[in-house]
């Protein structure tokens, strides 16, 4: 269970911006749920805000995917994020969206720029 009042919810924690605003937080003295799709990276990621003294929550996969895998239980990422939050917090201070995708070319073709 978390003891901290707050706590956030942070994806594409494995690097970039993602990496940095969950740092923050942990600096900032949040507990965290942080989401990435490469769980090498993450759990890398997840030990150092652990380091900072955050609780720390890793959950590993594509939250851009909504699709039900059986490799995660039959819930997609972002469902398996929440769940974590609200099953070692009663609440969620902040959700932070750091995670990136590529819509492909044929949306960008659509894009008027």
């Amino acid at each position: 269970m978390f003891e901290s009042n707050r706590v956030a919810i942070v994806t594409g924690a494995s690097r970039g911006l993602g990496e940095v605003i969950a740092r923050v937080l942990a600096d900032r003295h949040y507990d965290l749920v942080v989401g990435a799709r490469s769980a090498g990276a993450l759990r890398d990621v997840a030990d150092a805000l652990s380091a900072r003294g955050s609780k720390v929550v890793a959950v590993d996969g594509d939250v851009t995917d909504a699709s039900v895998r059986t490799d995660s239980g039959g819930v997609p990422a972002l469902a398996r994020m929440l769940e974590s939050a609200i099953e070692k917090h009663a609440a969620c201070a902040a959700a932070i969206n750091c995670s990136g995708f590529d819509p492909g070319p044929s949306s960008k073709r659509d894009l008027n720029v």
